[in-house]
């Protein structure tokens, strides 16, 4: 009875949080989605503690290491353990796309315009549990030892989210710029105004780029994060396919969802389409309106749906960039989950 009671007071006062080293706490999935009236799924947190992730200030050249590196830091949450892995260790799994799986609780594909409200550019998904490339889309709660932020990311499989390098490691300017990995990632799939239709889970293990952690370089800030369960059964997860030429991207319409920090209290999902306009070696310049708590993001195609092909990363000189999914960083998330997702899961 006492711990019955314990934990009814831990769900008044946070919500439907779990934390990996209690699993008696875990919601039973087969009660998912939950309904919008149950406490479970109402969420409790205090954002004026959290602000809305932008991209962080460019190195100085001076600062900038002088040789490329493309080995990948992988950082163990729970056993406070950084690793590499070797940029001659990744393998390439001759493969170019995984397919979006829908999640075991999917609904038949629906007319997108059916969710959609709104008036501007960013429209509101109105409920995300129903489609299937709205519902792995989540809402990311950061904290670092020196600010609390949040962002958004995406399912990629049962317990793996991909988002920007700088949602997993982040720069503090009032330390000339020292870099630090999140101190703990909550991961809320389709929040919907303080609705957890999926209750949430939480990071164990952060993996970017060293390009990323040593020079902050924009076309390496990608960053991936293994979870404490598998909530992706529930909500399905995005396909990935490799960008193989860039120059065809130009020209095609492509569609982001995230969570503006701008509105609803960045609880509220959002969406927008528009053209890319440019393309580099390792970046996609589009048309999207995206705003500071969208850092994250998945990049559609728009004849594409539920298919990851860029994560926007930032907006400088007035243009939307995003890393796109070139053969190595596709090779890197594939090698990243055979070997690292392997943690005993709740689900």
């Amino acid at each position: 009875m006492k711990s019955v009671i314990l934990l009814l007071l831990s769900l008044l006062l946070f919500g439907c949080s779990v934390n990996y080293d209690n699993p008696e706490q875990a919601i039973d999935p087969s009660e998912f989605p939950l309904s919008p009236s149950d406490p479970r799924a109402k969420l409790s947190i205090d954002f004026g503690k959290y602000k809305d992730f932008s991209f962080p200030p460019d190195f100085d050249d001076e600062q900038r290491s002088v040789t490329e590196s493309n080995d990948i830091l992988i950082y163990d949450l729970k056993r406070n353990q950084e690793s590499v892995l070797k940029s001659d260790q990744i393998e390439n799994p001759t493969i170019d796309r995984s397919n979006a799986y829908q999640g075991k609780y999917a609904s038949i594909f629906s007319d997108p315009n059916k969710a959609i409200i709104g008036t501007d550019d960013r429209q509101k998904v109105g409920d995300p549990t129903e489609f299937y490339y709205s519902r792995f889309v989540v809402k990311l709660y950061l904290k670092f030892p020196f600010i609390d932020a949040s962002a958004t990311g995406v399912m990629i499989g049962p317990k793996t989210v991909l988002t920007a390098g700088h949602c997993v490691y982040w720069f503090n300017t009032l330390e000339n710029g020292k870099g630090y990995w999140a101190n703990s990632i909550r991961v809320i799939p389709a929040l919907n105004d303080g609705y957890t239709p999926y209750g949430d889970a939480w990071g164990t293990v952060f993996c970017t780029s060293r390009e990323w952690t040593d020079n902050r370089n924009p076309k390496q800030d990608w960053g991936i994060i293994e979870l404490d369960r598998n909530i992706g059964y529930h909500t399905g997860w995005a396909g990935m396919a490799v960008v193989s030429d860039p120059s065809k991207m130009v020209g095609k319409v492509v569609r982001s969802f995230g969570y503006p920090g701008d509105k609803d209290f960045g609880m509220g999902m959002y969406t927008d389409y528009d053209l890319v306009i440019g393309m580099d070696d390792a970046l996609i310049d589009f048309n999207i309106d995206v705003l500071h708590g969208q850092s994250g993001s998945p990049i559609y195609l728009e004849s594409d749906l539920g298919v990851t092909r860029a994560i926007y990363s930032r907006n400088t000189g007035g243009h939307n960039y995003a890393p796109y999914l070139n053969q190595n960083l596709f090779n890197t998330i594939h090698q990243f989950k055979n070997e690292h997702v392997q943690d005993p899961v709740l689900w």
